[in-house]
């Protein structure tokens, strides 16, 4: 894994994408102490002008989230933090990376008041997301 986290500030976006990536997949197999470090890093993408640096980030740190759940408080407040700037029609990539913090039941409450507004948006991707995550919240 440290390869890859060496690789998370590589001046080579096609690299630091897949780095993202799969430090993300590996968070559940690897020592926390090794993803810890370097979660603000992965927090600070969501501002970047790259869609596709910000969608990697969000999955990445969905799985870190689930994985070390000690650390899914400053990454979803993370994601709320970023949903405005991903506008209306990229919500729905903030909305996906919000599932995997279902089990951890604390979240659910806010997760529901974050995605019941975008269950009637004008955009149909949203509103599709919105309702996949809306019926895998427990009632």
């Amino acid at each position: 894994i440290q390869q890859f986290i060496d690789n998370l500030q590589s001046k080579e976006k096609v690299v630091r994408w897949e780095a993202v990536c799969v430090v993300g997949h590996l968070a559940a197999q690897a020592d926390p102490a090794q993803i810890i470090p370097h979660i603000p890093l992965l927090i600070s993408y969501l501002g970047e002008k790259s869609i596709v640096l910000q969608g990697h980030s969000l999955r990445s740190l969905s799985r870190i989230a689930a994985a070390v759940p000690d650390q899914a408080g400053p990454i979803f407040e993370a994601f709320l933090e970023a949903a405005d700037a991903f506008g209306d029609n990229k919500i729905g990539f903030v909305i996906e990376a919000m599932a995997p913090l279902i089990p951890l039941e604390r979240f659910n409450e806010r997760i529901a008041a974050f995605v019941e507004p975008y269950r009637y948006s004008d955009i149909k991707v949203v509103v599709r997301k919105a309702n996949k995550l809306w019926k895998q919240l427990p009632r």
